[in-house]
This record gives structure tokens, sequence and C-alpha cells, in this order.
């Protein structure tokens, strides 16, 4: 395990300033950067337009603040902290399968986390959802382990509180789901295993309940207080959007979960599928539990209609438990496996099949959220039915391309319709709103204005693609005596 955090610590500070920006970062910015002004303004500046506390300003808030400390990370330091809540979320999942169903499960859910293109495509730069996952199962392991531990330290109390505070800083709205998640894990640990090896809870479980509530209450409260201070002084009258379903449209019952199937690696879907029959077969309490709140969490989107897009992303939280469920049935094969022949076979099966996705997502970088399994074709036969590059973070790689076309000193205009942090970071390209103006113009299959279908007959100067799949490219127009460089991704709506 320490093994595969200095690998993802590796990662993380070698490649986090190579991923794009996603077309929600601007918005992240800006909620960020209100709530600094606050500040700023020793209180006075209480604007509260554009910061709601369905999306939390927390994640983003902690970023500005690592920027203004060392100005040279830039916007990239978004990437930086969004990687390194993702590597604690892998952590916390180590955790939760080491305490409660053995070593060697707690390590096969962290490593099937990391290979799980979704979680780790998600971590550079999906600043509301990774965060917000990873301090699902923080706050849910904690507060598990506070209610049934043998002997719980002042220590692990304010830990509980402080990832309470900041799951809240993310989602308010998430605060629904632990004590949920904790009940169900409780109910199974009581009653799922045969009478005798059912563990007996703590005497004093009510207090337990009680302090947690309280632990709760604190964390939340500090957590208003410094991300959403102006609700102190404005009340919750001037807020805007403290929940926006429906905005982002609708989804049937079977779309999350249909991204979730064909974006898994297929071992960990089929693993998981013989961990949850396995474990009820054994009355395994910790991974029936898993199993459960994996399920649990779309069905229950689905009942009240939640809003969904962009595949799974919004269900990352759900990932974990998955995650620990899969890791079941190896490790219940390494312990039950006699001779190292049988035992090096298995390890080696999950080595190919690590090694498989590996180079995929190697292959894909820095898209690897753009995965595909088997189950479709992979990303090939993906493309054109499902959505590749949701996020449209292959713009920054266009206009990179674009930039390493322009003599120095001189500045080019863009047409475009990805993000608006990427222009931020090139000095020599201006953004323009006017096609006719454009010296060159980034073509999507995403984004009305920008769908590649209406600029057929520009030359094509530059592709993004991804093994023989399109991201993105660029015509030229006739405004300037350079050719037109048509980038576009081609992203499939």
């Amino acid at each position: 395990m320490a093994f595969l955090l200095g690998i993802l610590f590796l990662l993380t500070f070698t490649t986090y300033a190579r991923y794009g920006f996603n077309t929600d970062e601007h918005v992240g910015l800006s909620r960020a950067s209100r709530w600094w002004t606050f500040f700023a303004s020793d209180g006075k500046d209480v604007t509260s337009s554009d910061i709601d506390l369905f999306h939390g300003p927390g994640p983003d808030a902690i970023a500005l603040v690592l920027q203004e400390l060392i100005p040279g990370l830039s916007y990239d330091s978004r990437h930086l902290v969004c990687a390194l809540f993702g590597v604690s979320g892998i952590w916390f999942t180590y955790q939760l399968g080491r305490r409660f169903a053995g070593e060697w499960i707690g390590f096969f859910a962290a490593l099937f986390l990391t290979l799980t293109p979704m979680w780790f495509g998600n971590m550079f730069l999906n600043h509301k959802d990774i965060p917000f996952a990873a301090l699902m199962v923080a706050s849910s392991y904690l507060s598990l382990r506070a209610l049934v531990d043998a002997r719980v330290s002042r220590l692990h109390w304010l830990k509980t509180g402080l990832a309470i505070g900041l799951l809240t800083a993310t989602k308010a709205t998430g605060l629904l789901a632990p004590p949920l998640i904790v009940a169900v894990f409780i109910a199974c640990l009581r009653y799922v295993p045969r009478p005798e090896d059912r563990p007996e809870l703590p005497e004093d479980f009510a207090r337990r309940v009680s302090l947690m509530l309280f632990v709760a209450v604190l964390g939340v409260l500090a957590s208003l207080f410094v991300f959403w201070p102006q609700l102190f002084l404005n009340g919750l009258s001037e807020w805007h959007g403290f929940m926006s379903p429906g905005r982002h449209g609708g989804w049937s019952g079977l779309y999350p979960i249909k991204y979730v199937v064909i974006t898994t690696p297929a071992y960990i879907l089929l693993l998981g599928a013989l961990g949850a029959g396995l474990a009820t077969f054994r009355r395994n309490a910790t991974i029936v539990a898993s199993a459960i709140v994996f399920a649990a969490i779309f069905l229950g989107a689905a009942s009240v209609g939640a809003q969904a897009y962009g595949g799974s992303r919004h269900f990352l939280f759900a990932y974990p438990f998955l995650m620990v469920v899969a890791a079941y049935p190896v490790a219940f094969a390494l312990e039950r496996l006699s001779g190292s022949l049988a035992r090096n076979g298995l390890i080696g099966a999950i080595v190919l099949c690590a090694a498989s996705t590996i180079y995929q997502m190697y292959r894909l970088f820095p898209y690897e959220y753009s995965f595909y399994n088997v189950l479709v074709g992979g990303i090939r036969g993906a493309d054109g039915k499902y959505d590749i590059d949701t996020w449209r973070t292959a713009h920054r790689e266009a206009l990179e391309k674009i930039e390493g076309r322009i003599p120095p000193g001189s500045v080019v205009r863009v047409f475009s319709c990805g993000p608006k942090i990427d222009f931020r970071m090139h000095p020599q390209i201006a953004r323009t709103r006017n096609q006719k103006r454009a010296d060159y113009i980034i073509s999507l299959r995403k984004g009305r204005e920008c769908l590649a279908e209406q600029f057929e007959g520009l030359p094509t100067v530059v592709e993004v693609q991804r093994d023989g799949v399109v991201f993105r490219t660029a015509p030229a127009t006739s405004s300037t005596s350079q050719p037109r460089l048509k980038t576009s991704a081609n992203l499939p709506s």
C-alpha cells in the first residue's frame, strides 16, 4: 500500500499540469474569488450571488489560497488540489476495507479504484465530484469507526468532525448520505453474520450517537463559518441556488449505471458480481453492506428523479464501495489457495488485467476519463455512440498546438466553445466570439456554435486524437495570411 501511495503521489506531482481545464472550472474559480474577496475586504463585501450551498466553494477556495501562496502554480493549483483529494479517497477506501474486512481487501480495493479510469481521470480535473466522493468515503469510514470501535480517541472525533465539515463545503446536500451509509453498515455488521459470529455493539453506543451528532454539528458550523461567512450576515434571504435540480436535464433510471458498466474495466465488474454473490453466501457483513450501499445509491437517485449528465461522474462516490466488493473474491482466493503455483497464477492474472488497464490509460493520457471497456469495443467502439472527452479538456492541448504555430510576439484570434481558463494560460491567443474575425477555429461535436459539421471545407491544420479517435480539430479561415487551423475535439453528443 505504501508503494501504491508512492506511485500515486509521484504521478500527481509530475502530471497534474498536463490536464486540461473543464468547462465548469471558471464557475468554481468565480465562486472561490468571491469567497476570497469577502475576507480580503475584511467582511465588507457580502456579495452572495453565484455562490450556493449545493456546490460548495471548499476545494476551489483551497486551490485559490494555494495559488496565492505559490503563484507559479497558476490555475493548475486546482488540479493539484483535486488530485490530492482523489488520492485521499483511495487511501480511505483502503482503510474501510482493511478495518472491516481485512488487509488484502483494503489493498485490492484501493488498487482497483486507482485502476478505474473514471476515478483516476476525474481526480485531476473534476473539482466538484472527486472531493465530494473522497470526503464521502472518509466521513462514512470515520463515523463508522467512532460508533463501533472499542476505544475512540479525541483525535478521532476531531478528524470525524473535520471530514463532515469539509463534506459540507463540497455539497451540503451530501450530508444526508453518510448517516444512511453508516446505518447500513451497522445493520449488516449486527444481523448478517451467523449468531455465533455477530459482534456486539459498544455498551455506550447511544452516547456515541449523541457525540457523533455533536461533532457533526460543530463540523458543519465551522465549515459554514469558513466557506460561507456571508450566511451569518445575510441569512438565506439573498442566497441563490441552494439546490438546483433540473438545471442540467434529466436522465432515465438506467443512464448512470449503464455508464458504470461500460466505463469500468470489465474484470472489476466481474469481480464485483462474484464478490456480491460470495459475500451473500458466506454472510460477510462488510461486503454485503458495501454492495447494498452501491446499489442503493443508484436506486435512490432513480426513485427521487435526480438529475445526472456526463456519464456517471455524479456517482463517483459510489465507486469505493464497488471496489471493496470486487476485492473480496481476490482476497478470499489468496487466503485459501494452497501451493505457490495456484497463488502465483491468481496474482499473475490480476497483474495482467491491471497492466492492460494501465496501458490503455497511458494511451488516453490525459483523457483517461474517456475510457470505455471491451463491452462496447473500447474507445473506438464508443466513438460516435457515447461521449468522448465530455469535459472538453482537449481544448488545452488544441490551443498548445495552435500556439506552436504562432510567430513570437504575435497574437491570433481563436473562436471556440471550450473552457475559458485555457485562454488565460496562453497570452498569445485572444478569444473571440465572432467567428468571422477568427484566425483559427476549434471545432467540436458538442457545443452548438462549435459543431465540427459547420466548418466542413476549411483546411484542418491540427488534430487532437488518442487511439485513432479525434478529440479536437482546428480549421483555418481567410482573415489572416496564415493557414487557418481547424482544431476539433470530436465529441459525440
